[in-house]
């Protein structure tokens, strides 16, 4: 990823971590400093284990700040419209999962830079 990329990246998380539910308050100033662990760890994972498997474990998270408020993030930044459509298209296009694969580790990155420009509270 180049500079370029790296900050189409970054407006790009900023405008989905907009529409998003990391958010602790409504003025959207503050974010659970939980999210920050996990925006870190989602693209060492998908490295580490692959992405299916890291998918997997994100999404089934549901009960209060979750890991899949922050697969919706990432979705919204690779463009697909939900984490469950993430997941459909990562399970049943082989072909595009590569491809997948290195959105969702470079979404990360840009993601966890900008995560850390906000307050993180508990």
């Amino acid at each position: 990823m180049n500079k370029l990329q790296y900050e189409a990246w970054v407006i790009k998380a900023d405008e989905a971590l907009q529409h998003s539910n990391l958010f602790k308050d409504h003025a959207r100033q503050e974010i659970y400093r939980s999210y920050n662990g996990y925006v870190a760890a989602l693209g060492v994972s998908v490295l580490m284990t692959g992405l299916i498997p890291t998918l997997a474990i994100y999404y089934q998270d549901n009960d209060g700040v979750c890991r899949k408020n922050v697969l919706e993030v990432i979705a919204e930044m690779v463009g697909e419209n939900s984490a469950r459509q993430l997941m459909e298209t990562a399970l049943r296009s082989p072909q595009r999962r590569k491809e997948l694969q290195k959105k969702v580790v470079e979404s990360s990155i840009a993601l966890k830079q900008v995560v850390r420009t906000y307050k993180l509270v508990d």
